[in-house]
C-alpha cells in the first residue's frame, strides 16, 4: 500500500468522524431544545399553580376572587376592586408569558391550549372589563389582539361554582 492510498483512507476516516460528530451534536442540540421547552413550560405552570395556591390559602382572598369573577362588583369596595384588578393582572401576565413562549415555538400546542382556555373563560369574568380598560396598554400588542379576539367569543361558563 502506498502513501497516497493511506492518505486517502485517513481522509475518508476523518470525514466519517466529522460527519459522526455533526450528527451527535445535532442530536444533543435537539435534546437540549426539548429540555429547555419542558423547563419553560414547567416554570410557567409553577407560576400558575402558585397563583392558585395564593388565592386558595386565604378564605378572604378566595371570596374576593370568586366575587370579582362571578359576583356583583358593586358590592366590592375600592380596595377590594383594586386587589381583584391586581389578581387579574397577575393571572394575565402568566397567560401572556405562556402565549409569547408558544408564539416563539418554546411551548407545545397542548400546553398552550390550557392557558388559552383560561383566557377565554377569564375575559367573561365581571372584573375583566374594568381591568382591561385600565391596563390593556401594559400588555404586548400581539397578546392584546388575542384578548380582543377572546372578548368577541368568550367562554361564558362560570369559572368557579
Amino acid at each position: 500500500m502506498d502513501w497516497e492510498a493511506i492518505g486517502a483512507i485517513a481522509e475518508m476516516l476523518g470525514a466519517v468522524a466529522v460527519l459522526g460528530t455533526l450528527v451527535y451534536l445535532a442530536i444533543q442540540v435537539r435534546e437540549g431544545n426539548k429540555e429547555s421547552r419542558l423547563a419553560l413550560t414547567n416554570n410557567i405552570a409553577q407560576q400558575y399553580n402558585a397563583f392558585l395556591q395564593h388565592i386558595a390559602q386565604s378564605e378572604e382572598l378566595s371570596k374576593l376572587w370568586v366575587q370579582a369573577l362571578d359576583g356583583d362588583l358593586d358590592a366590592l369596595d375600592n380596595m377590594a376592586r383594586s386587589r381583584a384588578i391586581m389578581l387579574m393582572g397577575n393571572i394575565l401576565r402568566i397567560c401572556e408569558a405562556a402565549y409569547l413562549q408558544f408564539r416563539q415555538g418554546r411551548m407545545d400546542d397542548s400546553s398552550w391550549q390550557a392557558y388559552k382556555k383560561t383566557i377565554y373563560r377569564g375575559v367573561s369574568g365581571n372584573i375583566f372589563p374594568l381591568y382591561w380598560s385600565l391596563r390593556a396598554d401594559l400588555h404586548n400588542a400581539e397578546f392584546a389582539n388575542l384578548i380582543e379576539k377572546a372578548l368577541k367569543e368568550p367562554d361564558t361558563r362560570k369559572i368557579y361554582v
